[in-house]
This record gives structure tokens, sequence and C-alpha cells, in this order.
């Protein structure tokens, strides 16, 4: 867990400061780093931008990940009621961590990167 905690620390340092030199540039749309974790056993990165609602989440493990039913945490708190809100305004800072719970029996392809 420490090694998915320092990846995201390090990613939020050096986006904040590509962030900092495109200050001039208004049409920036800001992205939002996410960390998967299926199952307690899968973990995959994703970029969603900064207008992204939560429903996205689930149309992308729909899609990519072939999840289709599961429930979503993130920092504690089921997503699952929230799916037209904006992820930026559920994530701390750039990014956050999402627990994915599916059926046990879930296998993740190994084509899936």
């Amino acid at each position: 867990m420490n090694f998915i905690n320092n990846f995201i620390t390090n990613f939020n340092n050096n986006t904040n400061k590509n962030n900092t030199n495109n200050t001039n540039n208004t049409n920036t749309e800001k992205e939002i780093f996410l960390v998967f974790i299926i199952n307690d056993r899968y973990v995959r990165w994703e970029i969603f931008s900064s207008n992204s609602i939560v429903n996205d989440v689930y149309n992308l493990l729909q899609t990519k990940y072939h999840v289709k039913y599961c429930t979503i945490h993130m920092n504690d708190i089921p997503l699952s009621i929230y799916k037209m809100t904006k992820l930026f305004e559920l994530c701390k800072k750039d990014g956050d961590t999402i627990y994915i719970s599916t059926d046990k029996n879930y296998t993740l392809s190994s084509s899936i990167k």
C-alpha cells in the first residue's frame, strides 16, 4: 500500500508542477489520476478529465474491465449514490484511490493494461 501512496504523491507533485507552468493557458483541462483496486487483488491506473463524473467510472469498468456489477468506494464513501457528481468534487487533490468490489470469481484479463 505504501507503493501506491508514494506513487500518488509523486504523481500529484509532478502534476502540480505541470499545472503551475501552464497557468497562462486557460483552455487546459485538469486531469484526475485514479488508482483502481479491484477485489483487493488487481491495481490499475486511470486518468479522467476534470469534467468526468462518477458514472464515467462505472462505464469504464463495464467497457474496459468487463465488470458488470460492482460496488465502488472512495474515501470510505459508497459512490453509487453520487453517479452524477464530478470526480474532482470527491477526490483529494488531483487524484485518489477507488476500491472496487466485484464477484469474487472475477479475473482481470491479462490483455488489460
